[in-house]
C-alpha cells in the first residue's frame, strides 16, 4: 500500500511540476515583442518618413538662407553706390556749408520725379555724369542770408546737403563785391555732386 500512496504522491508531483513549466512558458511567451512583419514594415515606412522630414527641414533652412541672401545682396549694393560718393571741402568763399560734408543715404520708395517750380521748391530732373537724378531744391532767407537745401536721388540713393549762400554781394566793398557775384554766378551744385561720383 505504502507504494502505491508513494507512486500517487510522485505522479501528482510531475503533474504539478508540468503544468508550473507550461504556465511559466505561457507567461514569458506572452511578455517577448511579437515580431509581425505589418509592424516591421511600419516602423520602416516611419524611418522614411523621419528622413523625409529631415530633408524638407533641410530644404526650409536653404530656402531661408537663400531669402537671406536674395534681400542682403540688394542692401550691399546700395551700401557700395553709398561709398562711391566721397565729397571734398568746400572751397567757396560766400556760399558756405550748414551741413557738410552732404547726407549720402539709402532712398526710401520707389525712383519717381515730378518736376516742379514753385515759390520756395523746384524740382526738376536732370542728367549729371552717367547717371539721371531727381533734384529738389528747397529755399529760404534768413537774416540777410539764403539756405538752400538740396536733395539729390537717384535710383536707391539720395544726397542731401544745405548751403547758405550770402544774400546780397553788394554789401560788400570791391573787389568782394564782384568776387560774390562771380562767385555765386557761377556756383553749380550738380558739380559737387558729380565731382563726388569718384568712381562712377
Amino acid at each position: 500500500m505504502e507504494n502505491k500512496s508513494s507512486k500517487s504522491i510522485q505522479i501528482l508531483l510531475l503533474i504539478i511540476l508540468i503544468l508550473l513549466a507550461v504556465i511559466v512558458f505561457i507567461l514569458f511567451k506572452k511578455d517577448q515583442p511579437t515580431q509581425d512583419p505589418y509592424i516591421i514594415q511600419k516602423t520602416h515606412n516611419v524611418q522614411v518618413d523621419n528622413s523625409t522630414g529631415l530633408e524638407n527641414q533641410e530644404k526650409t533652412v536653404n530656402d531661408s538662407a537663400a531669402t537671406s541672401l536674395s534681400k542682403t545682396i540688394p542692401v550691399l549694393q546700395q551700401v557700395q553706390e553709398i561709398q562711391k560718393y566721397s565729397f571734398k571741402p568746400l572751397t567757396t568763399t560766400y556760399i558756405r556749408g550748414q551741413s557738410w560734408p552732404p547726407v549720402v543715404s539709402v532712398a526710401q520708395g520707389v525712383y519717381s520725379c515730378m518736376p516742379n517750380v514753385g515759390q520756395n521748391d523746384e524740382v526738376v530732373e536732370r542728367i549729371i555724369g552717367t547717371k539721371t537724378y531727381c533734384v529738389k531744391i528747397h529755399t529760404e532767407g534768413a537774416a540777410g542770408s539764403t539756405f538752400r537745401e538740396y536733395t539729390y536721388r537717384t535710383g536707391s540713393t539720395q544726397v542731401t546737403f544745405t548751403l547758405k549762400f550770402t544774400g546780397s554781394c553788394s554789401n560788400y566793398d570791391e573787389p568782394q563785391n564782384t568776387a560774390c557775384e562771380t562767385e555765386q554766378a557761377n556756383f553749380s551744385a550738380d558739380k559737387l555732386v558729380l565731382n563726388a561720383q569718384t568712381n562712377y
